[in-house]
């Protein structure tokens, strides 16, 4: 006989669910810079595995290159904590989710939305339908991701994962490097090859 005063605390048992995330790009860029191929989100309790096929061509040259031409392709997972409005707190993050009060009393954005960066300030566009051909970088961006719009707002969640992740490598190269501004939509100046003997000058006749 089961003491009825006995709370049951089994935890209810699921069947685990697959969801398909499978996406074709095609994009171009100029020599030196970090591109933002592809993004997908990540839901809340997912997990995720899979593979990426990348094939790179170079335009033609008016002269032979002199310098090795070095591509280089990489993956990053940028949780939802990165990004600044959430102070690096995971009780802010839960109850911006949960669209409560944050810890300072006021409600906490879980999207930021229609924010650029001008090179001084953080600007809010009110009108981001133009975003094809607006300034401050974001038509390049976008257009770099094979993003076009017409809606009157633009989730920044992409742009902020390009910066933790530009950020993230910047510090991890050198204490030196400048950090990016969170909005900063201009597309960064990509790494010198890291390679062992990158610190050895080279000598030609």
């Amino acid at each position: 006989m089961r003491n009825t005063e006995m709370i049951p605390n089994v935890p209810v048992s699921f069947q685990r669910t697959r969801r398909m995330s499978k996406g074709r790009v095609l994009t171009s860029g100029d020599a030196g810079k970090i591109l933002p191929i592809k993004a997908d989100p990540i839901l809340r309790e997912e997990g995720f595995s899979g593979n990426v096929n990348v094939s790179v061509e170079m335009m033609e040259t008016s002269e032979k290159p002199v310098n090795a031409i070095v591509a280089k392709a990489c993956t990053y997972f940028v949780p939802y904590l990165a990004f600044d409005q959430f102070n690096g707190s995971i009780d802010e993050l839960n109850r911006s989710y949960s669209k409560e009060n944050g810890i300072a009393g006021s409600p906490v954005s879980f999207f930021e939305k229609n924010k650029y960066y001008n090179g001084s300030a953080v600007v809010t566009d009110s009108s981001p339908t133009d975003m094809d051909t607006g300034d401050n970088g974001r038509a390049t961006f976008y257009g770099t991701m094979g993003l076009h719009h017409g809606v009157a707002d633009m989730n920044n969640s992409y742009v902020q994962s390009y910066n933790a992740i530009v950020n993230h490598r910047r510090k991890a190269r050198s204490t030196s490097l400048a950090v990016r501004n969170e909005f900063e939509h201009d597309l960064a100046e990509a790494f010198w090859p890291n390679e062992g003997n990158s610190h050895i000058q080279a000598d030609y006749d």
